[in-house]
């Protein structure tokens, strides 16, 4: 990633930036600012402070406004594999209706499930084979539903720290 006054290099992580500052939720990220490198962990935020490039831990501040972030983009992801659901649900309620019967369950208490699903981090690969519908997008559903699990667990260790 690059802006006007610094490269970043991402590996496997969730950050944000602004005003001038890279914050790290979770992983590592690498910039270059004024010719130097800094490599950030989980928690570190890097600014300039009085024309200074500092490297420090993120203040409770910074986290309150990295989880707001990360509330974002849940809940953008959410509505997409809400979506998503709907449209497979559309196309297949003819096997999916069964299943739920059988279950003792409506299309309502399965967005409940799914919500426990990510709040827990359950096995969603477990889930999926018992899916009576492997379609592309049910899996895409499920890609979705492993980064949301990532996302509420990235949250939490903020709110750990």
């Amino acid at each position: 990633m690059k802006t006007p006054g610094a490269v970043a290099t991402v590996r496997g992580t969730t950050f944000g930036t602004e005003n001038n500052s890279l914050t790290v939720s979770e992983g590592k990220v690498e910039v270059e600012i004024e010719g130097k490198t800094y490599t950030l962990t989980q928690g570190q935020i890097v600014h300039k402070v009085n024309g200074t490039v500092v490297q420090e831990e993120m203040s409770a501040e910074h986290k309150a406004k990295a989880a707001a972030m990360l509330d974002l983009h849940l809940n953008s992801m959410k509505e997409v594999r809400q979506k998503s659901i709907e449209n497979q649900y559309n196309k297949y309620s003819f096997m999916i209706d069964p299943q739920l019967k059988n279950n003792d369950m409506t299309m309502q208490d399965a967005y409940q499930q799914l919500e426990m699903v990510d709040q827990t981090g359950r096995d969603v690969d477990e889930l999926l084979e018992k899916s009576p519908v492997k379609t592309k997008p049910i899996k895409r559903i499920a890609a979705l539903t492993k980064e949301i699990q990532e996302m509420h667990k990235f949250k939490r260790a903020l709110n750990e720290e």
